[in-house]
């Protein structure tokens, strides 16, 4: 009996189900079938990388990792897959960790990996983390985007007091960023300059 081959669109198409779903297994099975016909690419090996964080399955994520690095096929899209994981989980230990192997690597974070950094940081409310990373962004010559502000003025949101909602403010004018430009970005800002006038 012939066996159907399937092709890379349909192997993706599957994988990308398996990531509906949160099954891990899956999605490796799928990947395993794909590589008796032909060679996975970094797009195929990162979808399954998606899957794992998806799941919170990050042992498999890691254990992936260190496969596609053995391959070659490690990208800056795959540590920020990964660092996704550590920010829904809130790892900020963790997701460092990976901003630190990345450097390592040669692949220096991008305004995605600091955006997701910060935002551990904003969910947590822990403005002196958040601090640390939009310096080391600085440092780095990344420049914030409306989503490092967003993010900013949502940490506000959980912090009381003058002092910190004028830093954010500060921060949006050094961040050359126009909140016109998107309609939740400009009710934010709003919304903190009536938080700032209520403290004065």
């Amino acid at each position: 009996e012939k066996v159907q081959v399937l092709d890379v669109h349909n192997y993706m198409s599957l994988i990308r189900a398996a990531g509906r779903d949160h099954d891990v297994d899956r999605a490796f099975d799928i990947i395993k079938r794909m590589r008796q016909h032909k060679e996975p690419d970094a797009i195929a090996y990162n979808s399954v990388l998606d899957v794992c964080v998806k799941a919170g399955a990050l042992q498999r994520a890691h254990d992936l990792i260190k496969e596609m690095k053995q391959l070659g096929l490690l990208d800056v899209i795959s540590y920020n897959t990964l660092l996704k994981g550590y920010c829904n989980t809130g790892d900020t230990a963790g997701a460092r960790a990976v901003c630190e192997e990345m450097m390592a690597a040669g692949m220096p974070p991008n305004d995605v990996s600091y955006n997701c950094m910060l935002n551990i940081a904003a969910s947590a409310g822990d403005f002196t983390e958040a601090s640390k990373v939009i310096r080391s962004m600085e440092q780095s010559g990344v420049k914030p985007d409306r989503y490092t502000v967003s993010i900013m003025l949502k940490l506000l949101k959980k912090i009381k007091g003058s002092r910190d909602a004028k830093k954010c403010l500060e921060f949006l004018d050094h961040a050359d960023v126009e909140p016109c430009s998107d309609e939740i970005l400009m009710n934010t800002v709003l919304e903190t300059y009536m938080r700032l006038k209520e403290f004065q």
